[in-house]
């Protein structure tokens, strides 16, 4: 399983993201409002991908789940 990393912002704020390699195209999973990367949705996609071999994006907006910054 791909660990969280972190790029920084032009605010210099840590976001989070995991990106799992496999086939392309790469699925982009977007949380809604106040949800992040690590919800029951995000996990169920993730785990498909994975025994799919796709290659998925997943991440949390600035202030939510593992990124910096305010909501």
């Amino acid at each position: 399983m791909a660990k969280t990393e972190f790029i920084l912002n032009a605010a210099e704020q840590k976001l989070a993201y995991v990106f799992e390699p496999g086939r392309a195209p790469c699925v982009v999973f977007l949380s809604g409002y106040r949800s992040d990367m690590s919800g029951t949705k995000a996990q169920y996609l993730a785990d498909f991908c994975r025994t799919q071999g796709q290659a998925m994006l997943r991440l949390d907006y600035s202030g939510h789940g593992a990124s910096g910054g305010r909501t």
